[in-house]
């Protein structure tokens, strides 16, 4: 049983050793699951008369970079924000 943060880590390192490439995938997924649910929140709060679309285009400016949002999907971060 982990009792200090040093073994809870080598705990934790242990774990993640065991696990299988689609375990770890899966945890991957899960958290940028978490993450965009997060962001689509806050959009929603900020903006919330806003289009299914400006809320998706806000939420993906994000972490797409600005020049390819304006090349991909008509969207100027620098006018429109994030």
């Amino acid at each position: 049983m982990a009792k200090t943060p040093e073994d809870f880590e080598r705990l934790q390192i242990e774990l993640y050793r065991q696990m299988s490439p689609v375990q770890k995938l899966k945890i991957v997924f899960d958290l940028n699951a978490a993450a965009e649910a997060l962001h689509t929140i806050d959009v929603r709060s900020r903006y919330p008369n806003a289009s299914e679309r400006e809320i998706r285009m806000r939420v993906a400016s994000r972490r797409i970079p600005p020049d390819l949002m304006k090349k991909f999907f008509d969207w100027d971060v620098e006018k429109e924000g994030y």
